[in-house]
C-alpha cells in the first residue's frame, strides 16, 4: 500500500511587535529591516516614507533580500528622485496608484524598460478621467460605506486627487484639498513640493507651507540633528534648483523634535495633518514670515 505523506506549510504571520510596529506607528526600524530579511519576501507595498527607509538603511550596508522580484510604492506623491534613486540601489521599484474605494489598484507601472513612468498605466478595469484636474474613477467601485445608504452603489469615485493624464499614464500632483494658493494666486500642491524635499535623503520630515502667503515655507525636521540652519539653506539651494520660482522653499522651521501620530500631527499612515500642524505652529509660522517679509 502506497502511503503519501503530506506535509503542511504553516504560514507565520508576524505580529506587530515582531514587525517593529505599534499599531500604525513605526517605532523599531531595525526590527521591520530583519523580519524582512529573515522572511526573504517576494513583492512588498511600501509608502514613500518607508521606501525612503529602505535606501536609508542600504546607505548604511544593509542588503535587501535577492528574492524580490516586485517593489510597490504609493500612497501619496513619490518624487521621480526617490524611484531613480531606489533603481540605482538595485531595488525593483514600481509606483502605482489606487484607493480602498475601487478595490484597489488604478494604475501601475510595468516591467518594461521605459514603462516605470509615473504612477502608471491604467489598467483595463477601469475607467479614468479628469473633472477639474480632479481625478474620477468608475468600474470596480467599492459598493458603499457601512451606514451611509446615500453612499451605496456609486457609478464613480471622485478621489479628490489631482492629476495629469497623458496617452493613459497617470501623474498624482497631489490633493485638491491640500491646494495651497499663495498670494499672487498661484496653485501649488504641497505634496509635489515636500516629495522633492524628502527624495533629497537630507530631511527625514518635510511639511510645506504658505496659503496666502507670496513664497513657500516648510517645517523640516533633518536626517541629521546636528544640522544647523546654515546647512539647512545650503540644501534647500539645491532642491530649489528642481522646482519653479513659484514653488520654491524660501523660509524654514527647524523642528527638534518629529511629528508623529501621538503629537496628532499624523495620519495613521504618514500623512500630515495639515489643519492641526498650521494651528499648533500658527505663531512659529507667522514669525518665520515676518523674519523673511520685514
Amino acid at each position: 500500500m502506497l502511503t503519501v505523506l503530506t506535509e503542511l506549510l504553516v504560514l507565520q504571520v508576524l505580529t506587530d511587535q515582531q514587525r517593529g510596529f505599534n499599531g500604525a506607528g513605526l517605532t523599531d526600524p531595525k526590527q521591520l529591516m530583519a523580519a524582512i530579511s529573515q522572511s526573504q519576501p517576494n513583492t512588498i507595498i511600501l509608502v514613500p516614507e518607508l521606501l525612503q527607509l529602505f535606501l536609508s538603511f542600504v546607505s548604511l550596508g544593509w542588503q535587501a533580500p535577492s528574492s524580490f522580484e516586485f517593489i510597490a510604492v504609493g500612497g501619496s506623491k513619490v518624487a521621480p528622485a526617490l524611484i531613480a534613486n531606489a533603481h540605482a540601489a538595485g531595488l525593483p521599484v514600481f509606483q502605482g496608484y489606487g484607493l480602498s474605494e475601487c478595490a484597489s489598484v488604478v494604475s501601475l507601472c510595468g516591467r518594461k524598460t521605459g514603462e516605470n513612468k509615473a504612477a502608471g498605466q491604467v489598467l483595463s478595469h477601469v475607467q479614468v478621467s479628469l473633472e477639474d484636474n480632479q481625478v474620477v474613477v468608475r468600474g470596480n467601485c467599492f459598493l458603499g460605506y457601512l451606514d451611509e445608504p446615500e453612499s451605496w452603489y456609486p457609478i464613480e469615485v471622485r478621489t479628490g486627487d489631482i492629476a495629469t493624464i497623458t496617452e493613459g499614464v497617470v501623474d498624482i500632483l497631489g490633493r485638491s484639498s491640500n491646494l495651497i494658493i499663495n498670494s499672487f494666486g498661484r496653485n501649488i500642491s504641497p505634496e509635489w513640493v515636500e516629495s522633492e524635499l524628502l527624495a533629497s535623503n537630507v530631511f527625514k520630515q518635510a511639511v510645506v507651507v504658505g496659503d496666502a502667503k507670496p513664497f513657500l515655507g516648510a517645517l523640516l525636521v533633518p536626517v541629521d540633528p546636528a544640522m544647523d540652519e546654515a546647512d539647512i539653506k545650503t540644501h534647500l539651494a539645491v532642491v530649489n534648483e528642481k522646482l519653479p520660482e513659484y514653488a520654491r522653499v524660501k523660509a524654514f522651521i527647524k523642528l527638534t523634535t518629529e511629528l508623529s501620530r501621538e503629537s496628532g500631527h499624523l495620519t495613521s499612515n504618514g500623512r500630515p495633518r495639515r489643519k492641526q500642524l498650521n494651528h499648533d505652529f500658527m505663531h512659529a509660522i507667522g514669525a518665520m514670515y515676518e523674519r523673511e517679509l520685514y
